[in-house]
């Protein structure tokens, strides 16, 4: 799963209140996807992603890098004299910057590639934030100071390429990883919105906002057979299109 936040293709409505937040992570966490492939002896492997929504503790592994910071850690440096030191090491507005990014992506990335084979059929999930602001990364792998949100808009366009750039080469890297080791392995590749300008809420750049919810949604099966999948295919109905493929599900 590539990028975070607002969910421009997502049925389910964004909401800042927290009994309705406490309602959606609880539905993230206890998930019929894992729970059905768990009941079918699946191992479950889950990565930290530094959004507590994504991190579903049930799972048979959880995977975090060494030293990393929570979201809520990252938060309050952010609202504190450490802030321009944070801009390297920390985040700001919520979001994990600088180092913290390298870090995960990096880790998250080279650990699936190196799944270790436990005798019976695995299903890893990987929330990976970038390309999603903020931008860490140069078009060569290469470290970048965090922007402020002063100079997102200004450096938006170049900086969202260059991290793109980047993490398209590590994401197919590790696709083709995954294939050579397991041919059979199914990949579904998921972005939850496009570019996020800035300025993409405002009525004076709607032309932003069309990017902004459009969302990458893509799978590789096996078996190269993709006739099955419905010209209505979506975000939310990826798993039920693979369940009724692979596991014979209504």
């Amino acid at each position: 799963s590539l990028g975070t936040g607002e969910d421009g293709s997502s049925p389910v409505r964004w909401t800042n209140r927290p009994e309705e937040i406490a309602a959606m992570n609880a539905r993230v966490w206890n998930n019929r996807v894992a729970a059905l492939l768990q009941e079918a002896g699946y191992h479950f492997t889950m990565f930290e992603s530094g959004y507590e929504v994504t991190e579903v503790h049930t799972a048979d592994t959880f995977l975090r890098p060494a030293r990393t910071l929570r979201e809520f850690d990252s938060i309050m440096m952010s609202q504190t004299v450490l802030l321009p030191v944070t801009r390297w090491f920390g985040g700001g507005q919520g979001q994990i910057a600088g180092y913290e990014t390298r870090t995960r992506v990096r880790f998250t990335l080279d650990t699936v590639k190196a799944i270790p084979d436990r005798g019976k059929p695995n299903f890893v999930f990987a929330h990976v934030p970038t390309p999603h602001r903020p931008f860490v990364f140069r078009a060569d792998g290469s470290a970048r100071m965090a922007e402020t949100e002063a100079e997102a808009p200004r450096i938006f366009n170049e900086a969202y390429i260059e991290q793109l750039k980047y993490i398209n080469t590590l994401v197919l890297d590790t696709v083709r990883a995954v294939r050579d080791r397991a041919p059979d392995a199914i990949i579904v590749l998921q972005g939850d919105h496009g570019p996020r300008h800035p300025n993409s809420m405002s009525f004076e750049f709607r032309a932003h906002a069309l990017d902004f919810v459009g969302a990458l949604n893509t799978v590789c099966f096996p078996d190269g057979d993709y006739s099955g999948i419905p010209e209505t295919f979506t975000h939310v109905n990826t798993f039920r299109v693979i369940f009724s493929k692979y596991f014979g599900t209504d």
